[in-house]
């Protein structure tokens, strides 16, 4: 049976007791050892080391299991046996299938994972404490008797290798990947998996490795929760006493690790335009005392926001992409700095590097960055250890490597302890003047020449061949010229171009160069290049690699203990893979075909000696069979990578990059497959050609655009009330389009008047009322004022030193659309399969029963936007709902508010799609182009069938209703936006085609543009704090609000977050405090009404909310305190006057059926 979120008995208001709150914080205090219980241990008779850490109360016990078996023990050849073999651990067990699998692990509440890093391949299990027997059971399963088909190894092996092509077509995951062989050299952690190692791994293979290296012996199994040591050693041993086999051979590392790099490695990637660049050299092993003060001493260099690196190298103007990481692994750690420059800045960043590392080698830290830098990394610590899996798998991944099993409680402190000279000293081990490998990967006809000014320069090509200078510096003048069928130019003297010449070529007459041939393939004696677009840059986390696969790896909330090492600072990949080509070479994306040149071979080989040992430097392989076009496509990274039957491909050869913008019915068109959706009319197709994206637009009808939107099916939230939908007569003016689309079920909870007195009243109308009363009735303000005398019958609460406001509200919530507690069963946000999905409608995605809509409640929030996700263009409508406990969405939403449209801009639509949309900015502006161009059409037939009633009603089309609505003005666009010149086009794009843009949201940089905002009359929903986290959020200020107040325009402070909108007041506090800092005379009415009014304007219901006025709804937030101080609480919340939380009221405090969970039959609560 459902069961509400409901509150309780309706008991009568009571007095609120006065508090006294404190006009300042408190002052700091020593920091103390993080509070987690002494580990205990315990050692099983088959050899398996058990730590168990109690953690009393926890609901979850989380179990890890680390076993030495990873990347480094690969067998020769099949490199990647250990990630394929830790992968199909979770694809099947004992008896069970993988699909069987999933719903075990379903049944337990929690997760199951594996994954391999150089050291270990790790097993987790994660289940709520009551199932801790279960997990065991389900972990014994995986680990002694894993299925390993025939059929999750091809599809794993695919997706891998599919992955890693992707990886090492990338500039600066090439650059990792050779970095990490420079700088390991012969070391098995060199070692790492290519696509042809991959697809070479056999089941056999599998079962072979996991006969040698899964062994109890040398293992260890670390479990936390609540549970106690003899009760975790008889699960243990029940699940895993069967468990036999000595401790497995040791790594073998050679006596000699071979010839490390001489000078610069650097690896030529034709026509790029940055550079990115990998310095950096081996440490030691995991258990030395030193690694503490490297961590210091690499966020000092190489902290994403104030590192020297970024500091250096953004004052430079060259980029804020820079950084560092000190990577640890059980035998020989790495130490790496990165960056990503413009390409004519590669040598000065060089020069700067070098230099930086100087001063950490011979110069003391001055005291306060090197205290910055201790805090930094003892407080990121203590936020990696908040959960029960987050402790369990540090705790093992400490124990495993050597340390004590104090290790986690004494790390914070012993960061705090680091000093200058222990810096210094861990700076001249890992920073040696000479002897560190570089790797910079970037155009070298470019780079050559500035690069060997600072020393000797060796150049790779991205297969591993190496390069003569000659080969790649720009082509001297020519004595004679012969140009043939798009072959070389040749130089004098060349007989291996005069050999391919032909008799034409040495009779001396230019021969004419064939039709089609691409203009590059003049060049073809060069090598293939990697992908040479600009790539898209994300800021790198100093205190993590990116190989994917390491211990982090789909964990990346964990201290930095283990990290696969190498891997480097990888910016937001590019998805793109060239086609295999013909035999022997690749298909460049522009079309030339490149090859190696017969003079260099491949490392190691043959003939030329090559600049340094590397073994295994050849990266490129054969590519994993392609899946059949009708099968879903698993890949790693996205979805929006693979593709899903039905969904379009991107065209082959020289075609445009192309997405087919489809109806909503998703049919494919005429030719494509498929039957048409209406047999009896011959649709048409028009055409859009775009820049890098070619939108093909269905018609139902021939001859004119996409067709269907009746006017009244896009006005708001509909009316309040349940309604019943009157049968139509059959006619032509009947039809869908005639009834209520879902409209708003919510009624008004019948609460008793009450008077609030003694208060401190924030009117948000600019009045702040010292010891005013407010009196609520039926859902409505009745009177706001002075000492107002108490109606009989009406309840009465002495508020004295309590601060009353109107209820918030959050513009921009996910909130039931990305539903607690996170996993994938609620990530309904994105529809992402069309970059304009203007068709689906957030409210359909929103769950009522989100556990986190009692804590924005606790919070004061009484309405809130619910927006779709930011992947595509155009994602559909928002709904505004009332914040209040319901079973369905209807019965929250909030009666006659208008629907919004959310769009989105800038990095977020650009990156999703890759070969299937836009995947530039100035595709973005055409894809919305042609959607609004359809609309118009669209809206316009529309119009004249609903004058005239002639003939059948156009065909309805659920996308363009939605634009059409928006174009009559029914339907409130709210945009995603954070760079001021995107703002600005999109004004543009709204003038073109006359309709008005509500509200940007985000808007990084609005302070740039607020005349632009005030003129417009668009509101400019912001954060208070939020910057830094991806390229078009950096230049933000935390005067953002302030500043856009200034100018006249309407800022609001909105969450985006189900944290932040817990604390809307404290986001608010800190904007208007940052702007008065700043000497803008910001009002604490104008800082309310950014979350009160403002808010209530954007979404088009400031008639009846938003400010506590006669007449409006009571929605009214009684607070402990002052607002706008951090220690203040929400402690009463009534929404349209129903007292839907009291904070000291048990009865009054609602909860979703998720966190009362489901009680056994028979057993009461």
């Amino acid at each position: 049976m459902t069961r509400l979120l409901a509150l309780l008995t309706v008991a009568a208001p009571l007095a609120l007791a006065a508090q006294d709150f404190p006009a300042a914080p408190p002052p700091a205090t020593p920091l103390v050892a993080t509070g987690l219980p002494l580990a205990q241990e315990a050692l099983l008779a088959n050899g398996l080391r058990l730590v168990v850490l109690p953690r009393p109360r926890q609901p979850v016990v989380s179990l890890t299991l680390a076993i030495p078996a990873g990347s480094a023990y690969d067998p020769a050849d099949k490199e990647g046996t250990a990630d394929v073999m830790a992968g199909l651990l979770t694809r099947g067990a004992g008896d069970r299938s993988a699909a069987e699998l999933e719903r075990a692990v379903d049944a337990l509440g929690g997760s199951v994972t594996a994954f391999a890093d150089p050291d270990f391949v790790t097993v987790r299990a994660d289940a709520t404490t009551d199932q801790a027997a279960a997990a065991f059971a389900l972990l014994g399963d995986m680990v002694l008797r894993p299925v390993f088909t025939e059929a999750e190894l091809a599809a794993l092996k695919q997706r891998t290798a599919a992955s890693l092509e992707d990886r090492l077509s990338e500039p600066a995951g090439l650059a990792a990947r050779i970095f990490l062989l420079a700088a390991y050299r012969r070391h098995p952690y060199a070692r790492r998996p290519t696509p042809a190692s991959v697809n070479a791994v056999t089941r056999a293979d599998v079962l072979a490795f996991h006969a040698a290296r899964v062994r109890p012996a040398g293992s260890t199994l670390v479990v936390t929760g609540d549970i106690t040591l003899a009760a975790a050693q008889r699960l243990a041993t029940q699940a895993l006493g069967s468990w036999k086999g000595l401790r497995p051979a040791a790594l073998v590392v050679p006596a000699q690790l071979g010839t490390g790099p001489k000078g610069i490695v650097l690896v030529h990637s034709p026509g790029a335009t940055t550079a990115n660049l990998i310095a950096g050299t081996t440490t030691w092993g995991g258990a030395d005392s030193s690694y503490v003060a490297g961590e210091v001493m690499t966020r000092i260099l190489g902290d994403n926001r104030s590192g020297r690196l970024v500091r250096a190298f953004g004052e430079r103007g060259w980029t804020d992409i820079a950084g560092a990481s000190f990577l640890r692994t059980a035998r020989l750690g790495l130490f790496q700095a990165s960056a990503i420059v413009p390409l004519e800045a590669a040598d000065s960043a060089v020069r700067e590097l070098r230099a930086q590392f100087t001063a950490l080698r011979t110069d003391l830290v001055p005291a306060r960055e090197l205290e910055r830098a201790r805090e930094a990394v003892a407080g990121r610590f203590g936020v990696d250890l908040q959960t029960s899996a987050q402790v369990s798998q540090a705790l093992a991944q400490a124990r495993a490597l050597g340390l004590p099993a104090s290790y986690l409680t004494t790390y914070r402190a012993k960061a705090t302890a680091v000093t200058a000279a222990q810096v210094r000293a861990v700076a001249r081990r890992v920073l040696p003047a000479t002897g560190l490998a570089m790797v910079i990967v970037g155009d070298a006809s470019r780079l050559y020449r500035p690069l060997s000014a600072l020393g000797e320069v060796t150049i790779f090509s991205p297969d591993g061949s190496v390069l003569s200078p000659e080969a790649v510096l720009p082509l001297a003048p020519r004595s004679r010229s012969t140009r043939g069928g798009g072959g070389p130019h040749r130089l004098a003297g060349d007989r291996r171009a005069r050999g391919r010449r032909g008799a034409a070529g040495d009779a001396g007459e230019p021969r004419r160069r064939q039709p089609g041939v691409h203009r590059a393939d003049r060049h073809r004696h060069r090598h293939q290049p990697i992908h040479h677009r600009g790539v898209r840059h994300r800021r790198p986390h100093a205190e993590r690699g990116t190989d994917g696969q390491g211990a982090g790896a789909g964990h990346q909330d964990l201290p930095p203990l283990r990290r696969r090492p190498g891997e480097g600072h990888r910016p937001a990949r590019r998805r793109h893979r060239s086609a295999p080509a013909g035999h022997g070479h690749r298909r460049h994306r522009h079309g030339d075909r490149r090859q190696r040149h017969p003079g260099h071979p491949a490392l190691p080989g043959v003939g030329r000696e090559p600049a340094m040992d590397l073994p295994g430097l050849r990266l490129r392989g054969e590519r994993a069979p392609r899946a059949h076009p009708d099968r879903v496509r698993h890949r790693a990274g996205a979805g929006a990578r693979g593709h899903l039957r039905g969904l379009p491909r991107r065209p082959r050869g020289r075609q445009p990059a192309g997405v087919l913008l489809r109806d909503h019915d998703g049919a494919p068109p005429r030719g494509a497959g498929g039957a048409e959706r209406f047999p009896d009319r011959v649709p048409g197709r028009q055409q859009v050609i775009l820049p890098e994206v070619r939108m093909t637009l269905r018609s139902v009808f021939p001859g004119r655009a996409t067709l269907a939107l009746p006017a009244l099916l896009v006005v708001g939230c509909a009316q309040a009330g349940p309604g019943t939908v009157t049968p139509q007569a059959a006619g032509p003016t009947a039809g869908s389009w005639t009834r209520p689309q879902y409209p708003s079920t919510y009624h008004r909870h019948a609460d008793g008047a009450v008077l609030l007195r003694n208060a401190t009243i924030l009117t948000a109308t600019g009045q702040e009322l010292r010891n005013a009363s407010i009196l609520l009735r039926d859902g409505k303000i009745e009177a706001v004022g002075g000492d107002l005398a108490p109606p009989a019958g009406v309840a009465v609460v002495d508020a004295t030193g309590k601060y009353i406001t109107p209820g918030l509200i959050d513009s921009h919530s996910h909130i039931g659309v990305y539903a607690a507690p996170g996993t994938f069963a609620e990530d309904d946000g994105n529809e992402a399969t069309n970059p304009v999905t203007a068709e689906v409608w957030a409210e359909h995605s929103f769950w009522p029963q989100d556990p986190q809509i009692p804590l924005a409640i606790a919070g004061g929030i009484t309405v809130a936007q619910i927006l779709p996700g930011s992947a595509n263009l155009i994602g559909g409508r928002s709904v505004t709902i009332r914040m209040l406990p319901g079973r369905t969405v209807q019965e929250l939403k909030f009666p006659g508010a208008p629907y919004g449209l959310k769009m989105a801009c800038g990095e977020n639509p650009k990156r999703v799609y890759q070969s299937r949309g836009p995947s530039t900015r100035m595709g973005n502006v055409a894809g919305y182009r042609a959607a609004w161009i359809e609309a118009e059409a669209y809206r316009r037939a529309w119009d004249r069938w609903n004058q005239t009633h002639q003939g059948d009603p156009p065909a309805r089309n659920l996308r363009l209703e939605t634009l059409a609505g928006v174009l009559r003005g029914e339907i409130l666009v709210h945009n995603h936006c954070y760079r001021a010149d995107e703002m600005a086009v999109m004004l543009d794009i709204a003038k073109e085609f006359g309709y008005q843009i509500r509200s940007f949201h985000h808007v990084v940089e609005g302070y740039k543009i607020a005349d632009l905002l005030a003129q417009a009359g668009v509101a400019a929903s912001v954060w208070s704090d939020w910057w830094g986290f991806k390229m078009e959020s950096f230049d933000a200020v935390l005067e953002n609000a302030a500043l856009i107040q200034q100018a006249g325009a309407r800022p609001i402070i909105h969450s985006d977050s189900p944290e932040g909108i817990q604390r809307l007041n404290q986001e608010a506090a800190k904007a208007m405090y940052a702007g008065i800092r700043a000497g803008i005379p910001i009002t604490r009415d104008q800082a309310l009404r950014w979350i009160t009014a403002n808010p209530a304007w954007a979404l088009g219901i400031d008639g009846v909310t938003g400010t506590l006025e006669v007449g409006k709804a009571a929605d009214v937030v009684v607070w402990s305190g002052d607002p706008f101080s951090v220690y203040s609480k929400a402690e009463r919340v009534y929404n349209d006057g129903w007292l839907v939380f009291d904070r000291n009221d048990p009865t009054r405090r609602p909860a979703t059926d998720f966190n009362v969970g489901q009680a056994a039959p028979g057993v009461g609560r």
